[in-house]
């Protein structure tokens, strides 16, 4: 099958397939007749008036520019994601990702390459106070201007605005932020992901009916409370407020299963040692025990480091107390590192170590209880005093969370088994790359293989700020450099995580290298035919293999860490095959000026598989030796 042209995605595809098996009459030349659809509905809509005269508006969240948001969240991409190598780490062999663009630029082009593929999203949108930032989404214009005003190019780009609380439109211009961003994020969870968002009083009760709108009010899950600060605020008019909201939504809760937790209460395990990643932490208990319990055969002297004699309660002589364990249970315990002695003033005492995750026999504990929404453990010191410890005392960043924070969402979420593909997290909000930082950090302890994808936008970092100060131009730079120290930390605190994944790739949004038809409505047929000429190539001048190999293999549904290999079958030109462990198909790409007769012969596809090259580069006759071929696409 012989096909020119480069399919695109439609964010609405699953919907409109879906409408076309209910109300086929309402498709004309495969696109939508509203007006036959309202008449193919008009039945209802009809009996529903004639029985009822109450208002028939419907419940819901309304505002001024609701219209335009949704037809953001329809709008194509204007333009793809770019290879950055260099700037990140293990990059030939690492499965995580790091991309600086708008982030509903990007979840566009990610569409369909990771359309329900995602198994958990967390993101900290910005609160908006009044003096953080709004997104402009204003993709009608052209991808060089666009760049520009996103400060991908420079600095005077205007990519953010502030959002002032005296502004008639102050909620509005943040729910118009927010929709198309989220509508996005729901086609690439998965039917049992799940997204938490973290969010304060300003935009909470909008933030919740935003939600439900997108989501389903039935795939509401819960609403964690966090005590943000350790102490009370100070700078408050009337009221401290100390807590902030996670809001968790399910993109199919009859789909859902979250973990539940192994242990009450993880502050009261203090203590890890080297079995952490397969027992958790420990807490220490006394060995001994008082006479109520006592029994003649758990009393017995136990030998210290020093070879000291240590009995129960502290002296040799029976006296009522005795051990909680046997002998040969105590034999056991020293073998296998359950027993810590502890020296104080010139007196030994005998503990046992307990376990979050296995019991005093080394058996995994398969009790469980559930999560609380009560989130009384993860405050913004902690995360501040971690990018401290990285960038050694400076904190650029005002509000962070901290990674425990995470970690504790990735327990609740997602999965560690060896035998299924490792979960994907993605967070459009990165701001300074805590969910990377925290993905890594929880694979170390527990042997996870989850991966993640960041976006963030690269906004300047204010000439008066510790980060410019220090030499980083963007908020990105400094994400980038975050991962970077958390990886190396991360690997030296767990030195037997052999295959652990503490890299990442970088991209870049960027002008698409595959030229687009401008409509002439002009008169001039000099200016007519010079349209023409500049479009006899399909590519853009100037481009490179690397970004048009990426750009398509998106366009094809590929994900970013698909496999590229030069394929030496084909001596006459130079074909790349893609390949991808979450696609069941193989897509070869030959960019060259001219298909030799011998390619279009030597070329076997099979009845998935995608053939793609430039339109200019066939002449007429290996187009009808490709018409039977399989499934080969121009562009």
């Amino acid at each position: 099958m012989f096909e020119k042209g480069i399919p695109a995605f439609r964010f609405n595809e699953a919907q409109i397939a879906a409408l076309r098996q209910i109300a086929p009459e309402a498709f004309r030349d495969n696109e939508i007749d509203f007006s036959a659809l309202y008449y193919a509905l008009s039945d209802r809509f009809d009996q529903d008036l004639a029985h009822d005269d109450s208002d028939p508006a419907h419940y819901g969240l309304e505002w001024p520019g609701k219209r335009q948001a949704r037809r953001m969240a329809a709008l194509p991409p204007a333009g793809t994601l770019v290879p950055v190598p260099g700037e990140g780490v293990d990059e030939a062999r690492t499965r995580n990702e790091y991309i600086e663009g708008d982030n509903l630029e990007v979840l566009k082009v990610l569409q369909k390459s990771y359309a329900g593929r995602v198994k958990m999203i967390y993101i900290d949108p910005p609160y908006n106070t009044g003096h953080d930032f709004i997104y402009k989404d204003d993709f009608s214009e052209t991808q060089e201007s666009y760049a520009k005003r996103t400060s991908q190019v420079d600095a005077l780009g205007n990519a953010l605005t502030t959002n002032p609380k005296y502004g008639g439109r102050f909620h509005s211009n943040w729910l118009s932020m927010l929709y198309p961003r989220l509508r996005a994020a729901r086609n690439v969870l998965r039917e049992d992901g799940v997204i938490f968002i973290s969010i304060d009083h300003n935009e909470a009760h909008n933030l919740r009916h935003l939600c439900d709108e997108i989501f389903g009010q039935e795939n509401f899950v819960a609403e964690f409370v966090r005590k943000s600060g350790v102490s009370a605020r100070l700078d408050t008019r009337f009221i401290s407020v100390e807590h902030d909201s996670i809001l968790l939504y399910a993109k199919n809760i009859g789909a859902l299963n979250l973990n539940q937790m192994q242990s009450m209460n993880e502050s009261a395990y203090p203590f890890r040692d080297r079995h952490f990643r397969r027992r958790g932490k420990y807490k220490l208990n006394k060995l001994d025990r008082g006479s109520l319990q006592y029994s003649a055969s758990m009393d017995f002297p136990i030998a210290a480091p020093d070879g000291t004699k240590v009995h129960p309660g502290g002296v040799k002589e029976q006296n009522g107390w005795c051990w909680r364990w046997s002998r040969k249970k105590v034999q056991w315990g020293k073998a296998h590192d359950f027993i810590v002695f502890k020296r104080k003033r010139d007196k030994w005492n005998v503990y046992f170590k307990q376990y979050q995750f296995v019991d005093n026999n080394n058996i995994p504990i398969t009790r469980t209880i559930p999560y609380r929404n009560w989130l009384s453990e993860f405050f913004n010191e902690s995360a501040a005093r971690e990018i401290r410890d990285l960038f050694n005392g400076k904190t650029f960043f005002d509000h962070p969370k901290p990674v425990s924070l995470i970690t504790h969402f990735l327990r609740i979420a997602t999965n560690t088994k060896k035998d299924e593909e490792p979960d994907l997290i993605l967070d459009f909000f990165s701001g300074s790359g805590t969910t990377g930082h925290a993905v890594m950090q929880a694979n170390a302890e527990d042997g996870g293989r989850r991966r993640f994808i960041l976006v963030q936008v690269p906004e300047p970092c204010h000439p008066k700020s510790e980060a410019a100060k220090a030499g980083y131009g963007t908020i990105c730079d400094v994400g980038k450099e975050r991962l970077r120290r958390a990886g190396e930390k991360i690997r030296a605190d767990f030195p037997d995580a052999r295959d652990l994944d503490t890299g990442f790739r970088v991209f870049r949004t960027g002008r698409s290298m595959i030229r687009k038809w401008q409509n002439y409505t002009g008169s001039d047929i000099e200016e007519l035919e010079a349209l023409f000429e500049g479009c006899a190539d399909p590519l853009v001048r100037g481009w490179q293999t690397g970004p048009v190999l990426l750009e398509l293999l998106l366009l094809e549904g590929f994900p970013l860490e698909s496999s590229i290999e030069r394929q030496p079958a084909f001596p006459g030109n130079t074909v790349w095959k893609i390949t991808s462990d979450s696609c069941c198909r193989t897509l070869l790409v030959c960019l060259d000026d001219t298909i030799v007769p011998a390619t279009a012969a030597a070329l076997s596809l099979g009845e998935n598989d995608v053939f793609i090259c430039r339109d200019c580069a066939l002449r007429d006759q290996d187009k009808i030796t490709l018409e039977d071929k399989g499934r080969v696409r121009t562009i």
